[in-house]
Formats: structure tokens, sequence, C-alpha cells
């Protein structure tokens, strides 16, 4: 419901684990994306895996659904950008640099889902089992999230064999064994909390956390993010024909350029339906991971100006 994977629905835990441990509200995580997107690089053998940065905030204590929502839209953002070369990106950023640790993010998050096929000999009965521990941590915090329906090809979503494998690798020198466990305990009973209780605050859920007793918070009350948002009508005349669209699209209330297509009830098919009513009207060829991505008028109308 919400337009959401596995994995940014981890990853937002993963963000909300690591403010309740440190009460901070500006959160970078490192990942992977291993997409070989270019048909010259079919033929190279080796991993090609480039480094990207999700950088979430959570500094108006937002709900899980909205840090869920955020996070969704940093980690498309990360994977049309993903090409880029991490240390062009470092090199742009120019951070402080030390040796004892990487630029950036020093905490990691990533998934391991390409299918594994059978291709071993029919007369060998063979069984992959992940590495618990190889002894080193490639960085202060590491977490790799086996989900095993992706990985095994033919195994069904929900069977009995299905569920995750999860790879915690920490700094020793950092953390004491407890500490992770603490963690872990932490974040089943986190993802539990999302999943029962989507619209809870961020805020609730540090204060009730093990890791963060006697700290204070510096978030604002909830009703500073949940107060009614005017509604910004039409600024120009590109807005105006793109309200236009989506009103002949979508029934329902008033809303303003600011509001998502999916909250306000859109889905994949009408999107669809934009994307025609765009093209016939404007001109213009809109992609349907333009409404995925940007999903507001104006942030459409901008995609349309840049064109």
């Amino acid at each position: 419901s919400h337009r959401a994977t596995l994995f940014m629905t981890m990853l937002t835990g993963f963000i909300v684990l690591l403010h309740r441990a440190s009460n901070r509200t500006d959160i970078p995580v490192g990942t992977v994306f291993a997409n070989r997107r270019h048909e010259a690089s079919e033929s190279l053998i080796g991993m090609m895996l480039n480094n990207v940065v999700i950088r979430a905030s959570l500094e108006l204590n937002p709900t899980f659904s909205q840090l869920l929502k955020q996070v969704r839209t940093l980690v498309l953002e990360a994977s049309s950008n993903q090409e880029v070369p991490f240390d062009r990106v470092v090199e742009a950023i120019d951070p402080p640099r030390n040796a004892a640790y990487n630029p950036l993010f020093q905490v990691f998050f990533g998934f391991h889902d390409e299918p594994m096929p059978d291709s071993g000999p029919k007369d060998l009965d063979i069984k992959v089992t992940p590495v618990i521990s190889n002894g080193s941590s490639k960085f202060d915090l590491g977490v790799i999230v086996i989900p095993h329906s992706a990985k095994e090809v033919g195994l069904k979503q929900g069977s009995e064999k299905d569920g995750l494998t999860l790879v915690w690798e920490h700094n020793t020198d950092l953390f004491e064994s407890e500490t992770i466990d603490q963690m872990i305990n932490d974040y089943g009973d986190l993802l539990d909390e999302m999943v029962n209780h989507p619209d809870q605050s961020v805020l609730k859920a540090s204060s009730e956390s093990p890791l963060n007793q006697g700290t204070g918070s510096r978030l604002p009350e909830p009703a500073l993010i949940n107060a009614p948002q005017e509604i910004t009508s039409p600024r120009n005349s590109l807005e105006a024909s793109l309200m236009e669209i989506w009103k002949d699209v979508i029934s329902g209330e008033d809303f303003g350029v600011h509001e998502d297509f999916f909250d306000l009830g859109g889905h994949s098919l009408l999107a669809m339906k934009i994307i025609v009513r765009v093209r016939e009207k404007l001109g213009h060829e809109l992609s349907l991971r333009d409404i995925f991505v940007h999903g507001t008028i104006a942030a459409i109308a901008e995609v349309i100006q840049a064109s």
C-alpha cells in the first residue's frame, strides 16, 4: 500500500534504529547497487558494485509511514544516479579524510537478493550456506539482509522455507557483543512496531528505546508535522494545465500542486492515464518512473520545463 520494496521498508527501520541509538536526526547510511545497465558490460567478468549514500532526515519527527515515503524517494533517486562513481562524489564533497574510516558513511545496510539458479551437476546435492562471519568488518557497523525467496530460484514467497538471514558485522573496538545483541532485538521489535502502528511518530519509538534511556529529545512535537497543510494553487499555466489533467483522472476533494499523486488515491493504471493525457494535451512524453519518483504537479512541471 506504500509502494515500497522490502529493502526500502527494512532500511527505514534500520535508520530509526540508528536514530534511537544515537539521538541524531541526520542519518547517512551506505548501500551498493550492482546493476549492469550497459550492454558493453555484459561480457565483463567480476563484481560491479558502486557505493551510494541514503541520507535521511528525522528533523521533523515523521511517522513511520512518512519516513518510509522519504526513504523510498531517496532510494529511487539513488537508483537513478547509481552510475556516478563513489569516488567522484567524495571528490566533489571533499570531506575531511581519515584513513581510519570510510568517507561519507560508516554504517552500511545491504541486500543480497540476486537469484542463484541451481546450475550444479544433477547427480550432486549442492546447498548454499551464507557465511555468518569472515572475521572482519568493512565498516563500523554493517548489516546484510538475505531474502531466501529472492535468492533461491523457485522458492515460493511466504512458504515454510522462506525467511530472512541477517548478517551483522561490527567493529569490536567500538561495540560490545551485548550492545549488538540489544540492537538486533530492538530492530526486530521496531519492524513489528512499524507494521502494526505505521502512523506512530519516530519520536515515540525513540523515547521508549532501552538504547536511548536518559537522553533528551531535540525534536518538535508530532503535532507540528501532522498539522493541516495549506493547499497551494497552480502558480503558472503549466501547473494549471497539469491540474486539469490530474482532476480529470482523480476524483475527490480539492488538492494542491505539492500533494503526491499516490497519496490522492492514484495508482499505476491511473498514472498511465496521466501519461496519455500529458502527451495529448502538452505534447510531452512522461515515463511511469517520472510519476513514481516526482509524484506532484509542481515536480512534474519542473521535469517538463527542464526538458
